[in-house]
């Protein structure tokens, strides 16, 4: 009789616990690949393995570009990514920056901060310290230049600002709470 009553109690409290316990859904971000959404100087993205997508949300910014945009103070209005195909990280956070900014009909400018072709160049080496001194004044001295790293700009000011660690993150189970964060970064762009 006791063994009844004990099977009877833990049955009801697994039964409660998977009703009140919330579910960790996994998203599929594959269903937005290949869906086309108009991208202006579209980045094929290649090096990112991960992000098997023909035509990814991202438009090609060189680091070149963004500096002068700074100097003239004519940085465009948008949603920038900050990536290198070599980061681990990064190869985690392409896709599903690619979903969520494919769900919101929008695109991201993609800055390779480690160009391969570049990288060892003092110019270029200047032109990261230039990029680093601009984000620097919106994160109120902070040390930054990690990456990935996502920020939006409005009027030629950074409005939001959100480094990205997705290192041991598989692309199979990604969940709401992982797509909300990304959409909330998203989100400051459009308002």
């Amino acid at each position: 009789m006791i063994v009844k009553k004990f099977i009877l109690i833990l049955s009801i409290v697994i039964i409660v616990y998977g009703l009140v316990v919330p579910k960790n859904e996994y998203v599929n971000i594959s269903i937005q690949n290949d869906i086309f959404i108009d991208v202006p100087n579209r980045d094929n993205m290649e090096n990112y393995a991960k992000l098997k997508d023909k035509y990814p949300a991202f438009s090609k910014m060189n680091l070149v570009d963004f500096v002068n945009m700074k100097k003239y103070k004519k940085i465009k209005n948008g949603i920038y990514f900050l990536g290198s195909s070599r980061c681990i990280s990064c190869q985690n956070t392409a896709p599903i920056l690619n979903y969520v900014l494919k769900k919101n009909g929008m695109y991201a400018y993609y800055i390779d901060i480690i160009d391969s072709n570049n990288y060892n160049n003092l110019d270029y080496q200047e032109l990261r310290s230039e990029l680093k001194d601009y984000l620097k004044n919106y994160l109120e001295d902070k040390n930054v230049l990690t990456y990935p790293a996502i920020f939006v700009v409005k009027n030629h000011k950074i409005v939001s600002y959100k480094e990205i660690s997705l290192n041991n993150l598989s692309i199979k189970k990604i969940n709401n709470e992982t797509i909300s964060k990304f959409n909330d970064i998203i989100n400051k762009a459009k308002k």
